[in-house]
């Protein structure tokens, strides 16, 4: 091809007319036979070179074979270096030979080296199939033991019966056998999965050869895997026979006892097997006994259960007992199971709960002592608790009354009552608890000492009626006595002693009339009379003295004389003033005479020739 290049500083523009000339290992360089125009200066391609010094005739020329310039602008044919795969050095003589190729099954993947010592041969486990180009590892399943090989007819695969996952294995050393007992028809396999166990009785040689039948299987026995001799596939007795001593038979289970993988095995406690038994569950509980295995056998045989019965043998199993019933352990029959404690029934049956009062024991009834209850399903009689208001000494005893002052809630407890404080027979609580006569408090609470003017019968407190009074401790209402001054029944309200009547004592007296002329009261409710008031000499009682009221005292009159009470008139015709008796009497002025008597008094007219002054006078001293 020949170009008309115009160039441009850095930029060229093509036309394409001429056919291109030169074709180097099927690399194209160009060389341009007319240039036309060109710019002051020219870049060339890669892989071509510009020589002389003619701008006007400068045309690039190719680098030799099997070399090529490194970057645009090259001048010089030294420019050119040896490719990959290749070593050398390229002359100013341009010589085709420069660059010479890395010997088969080597390879270099560096460029422009001058030296054969950088051709790198192909290890075993890999072929070059370019001198320019990294070598190619043996695929799995294959291997090579071959150095500088130059293609993959180097690798070999791995033989039937052989497997190998190594990228480049170099030897028959890096495959795996199948395993023994198996074998493999593949070649070149890469995992364990072309490897098939041979059948079971038939053995395998090696890894490669088919499978063929063993020989050595005796009688009562069969194979259990595959082997590599004739002789070796391994075998077992069958199930119910064992292997003998020496090996080398199979013999029939013995009774009691069960075979199985060549093993005689005796049954487990308290069981037992028929000859020929080859598993344990056949190995049966003895009576008394069951299994917790299938229910044609068991292991092992465990006694039986408290509350159940176990039969043996094919039955296998433990059986509860009925309701409410149970059994000792190691129960046979079912009427083995009685009633529980506080139920009624008969051996081998459901049993009914004892009704309450009643005591029920290995499925008979009693009853509990009269005055004692318990709850339904009592089993022992010291469960029978004395009721409320009975005491037992010791549980199951005959209960025994509440004594008075005390309480009984029931069973063994007894209390005594607080001090003073009383109750009645069979008390049952505290609240039955009253204090004694003359104290106060109920349900047995502190028992307080009754007061004057009151009365406490069974802890109540209760007070006196009106004017009436009682000691400290009374417990009855005629224990209130009427006060003194007040009368009436024990018990009931007391009325006043009317004035002119006293009583001086408590109780239901009457009240006592004071003596008429000598003693009085004028007041209502008087404890004792008074004395009647006595009038001095020369006064007389003007108001007497009553039962009622005092005597009244006033002056003696005129012509009178008052002592001891008493007022009375001077003998006539007799005068006197504040005269205390009779003898104070006296005749009158101008007479003279005597008092004859308390009555008679003679006064006669003082004589002529003489004169009788006056005794007695009113004037007033």
């Amino acid at each position: 091809m020949n170009c008309i290049r115009v160039v441009s500083m850095r930029s060229c523009v093509f036309r394409f007319v001429l056919p291109l000339l030169v074709v180097s290992r099927a690399r194209a360089y160009q060389q341009c036979a007319a240039v036309t125009s060109l710019e002051p200066f020219h870049v060339c391609d890669a892989n071509t070179t510009l020589p002389g010094s003619s701008i006007a005739a400068t045309i690039p020329s190719g680098c030799p074979p099997n070399s090529e310039t490194l970057s645009p602008g090259s001048g010089l044919i030294t420019d050119c270096k040896c490719m990959a795969g290749y070593y050398g050095t390229v002359g100013l003589d341009g010589a085709n030979t420069s660059c010479v190729a890395c010997l088969a099954g080597s390879y270099s993947l560096a460029v422009n080296q001058p030296t054969a010592d950088t051709c790198i041969p192909c290890v075993a486990g890999q072929y070059c199939p370019s001198i320019s180009s990294s070598p190619v590892f043996c695929a799995p399943g294959s291997y090579s033991g071959e150095v500088m090989a130059s293609n993959a007819s180097a690798c070999i695969q791995f033989p039937a019966g052989f497997y190998g996952n190594i990228t480049g294995a170099t030897s028959m050393m890096q495959a795996t056998a199948c395993p023994a007992a198996s074998y493999s028809n593949v070649v070149g396999a890469t995992d364990v999965s072309v490897c098939q166990w041979c059948p079971i009785g038939e053995y395998c040689l090696d890894s490669g050869t088919l499978p063929a039948p063993c020989t050595n299987l005796p009688l009562n026995a069969h194979y259990t895997g595959p082997g590599n001799l004739p002789t070796n596939c391994p075998w077992v007795c069958d199930p119910a026979y064992y292997l003998s001593g020496n090996g080398s038979e199979c013999l029939p289970c013995n009774e009691n006892s069960w075979c199985y993988a060549n093993m005689q095995n005796e049954c487990p406690l308290n069981s037992y097997s028929a000859p020929l038994s080859s598993s344990q569950h056949e190995c049966l509980c003895r009576p008394g006994y069951y299994g917790d295995g299938s229910i044609s056998g068991t292991s092992p045989c465990s006694l039986c259960w408290q509350g159940y019965f176990c039969e043996g043998g094919n039955q296998n199993t433990s059986i509860q007992c009925p309701a409410n019933s149970t059994s000792p352990f190691g129960s046979v029959l079912l009427t083995e199971c009685v009633c529980v404690p506080g139920h009624v029934g008969d051996n081998g049956t459901a049993c009914a709960l004892c009704d309450p009062n009643t005591v029920c024991l290995s499925g008979l009834l009693s009853h509990c002592p009269e005055h004692a209850t318990a709850p339904a399903g009592t089993s022992a009689i010291e469960s029978c608790v004395a009721d409320p208001g009975y005491f037992q000494y010791s549980p199951g005893d005959v209960p025994v009354q509440c004594l008075e002052t005390y309480y009984c809630p029931g069973g063994l407890v007894i209390t005594k009552c607080v001090e003073n404080a009383l109750s009645p027979l069979g008390s049952s609580s505290d609240l039955a608890c009253y204090c004694d006569r003359g104290y106060e408090g109920v349900n047995n609470s502190e028992c307080v000492e009754c007061q004057e003017g009151t009365w406490c019968w069974t802890g109540v407190l209760n007070t006196c009626p009106g004017n009436s009074n009682s000691s400290r401790r009374s417990s009855y209402p005629t224990d209130c006595l009427c006060n003194p001054g007040y009368f009436g029944q024990d018990g009931d309200a007391c009325s006043p002693c009317m004035p002119g009547m006293v009583k001086s004592t408590r109780g239901n007296a009457s009240c006592e009339s004071c003596v008429d002329g000598d003693t009085y009261q004028p007041e209502f409710a008087a404890t004792e009379c008074l004395s009647c008031a006595r009038c001095p000499d020369a006064q007389y009682a003007s108001v007497l003295c009553s039962v009622s009221g005092n005597a009244a005292c006033s002056d003696c009159p005129d012509d009178h004389y008052c002592r001891n009470d008493a007022k009375d008139a001077c003998p006539y015709p007799s005068v006197s003033h504040n005269a205390t008796t009779y003898l104070d009497c006296r005749c009158s002025e101008g007479s003279f005479g005597q008092v004859l008597s308390p009555t008679q008094a003679q006064c006669d007219s003082c004589p002529v020739g003489a004169f009788c002054p006056a005794v007695v006078t009113t004037c007033s001293c």
